[in-house]
């Protein structure tokens, strides 16, 4: 079984002691049982141990510019608005962590699906 690795999108950050690059983006998985996967890709792009950030609602590693276009290089795909949003939902709802009533409605959206289409339709309609 294949399984499929996101990139968010790359956003511009203030340097740090622990990030020396001006801009930043994460690669994540969907779901824990996908973890092992998450970690051989990381390996496969010479990303460091510590860019890994278990502790966040999505496990994830940060990536700097040239590690995102290389992941996207690598296969993985650039996710954002409801696709990002599903994840992060499904994640915060698999730690036990409480979800609004609005943030139940992406619990079974698959990112690039008409189901994830028809809800940022429905969410843009109501701007």
């Amino acid at each position: 079984m294949s399984i499929t690795i996101y990139v968010d999108a790359l956003i511009g950050v203030q340097w740090s002691r622990n990030w020396k690059w001006r801009r930043k983006s994460h690669l994540f998985v969907d779901t824990d049982t996908d973890l092992l996967e998450l970690h051989d890709f990381a390996a496969n792009l010479y990303l460091k141990p510590f860019w890994y950030q278990p502790q966040s609602v999505i496990p994830r590693y940060d990536l700097s510019s040239k590690h995102h276009t290389r992941a996207v290089a690598n296969g993985a795909i650039p996710l954002l608005g409801v696709g990002l949003l599903g994840v992060f939902v499904r994640w915060k709802d698999k730690r036990g962590q409480p979800l609004t009533d609005n943030e139940k409605k992406y619990l079974t959206v698959k990112p690039g699906t008409m189901d994830a289409f028809k809800l940022a339709t429905e969410q843009n309609n109501k701007l």
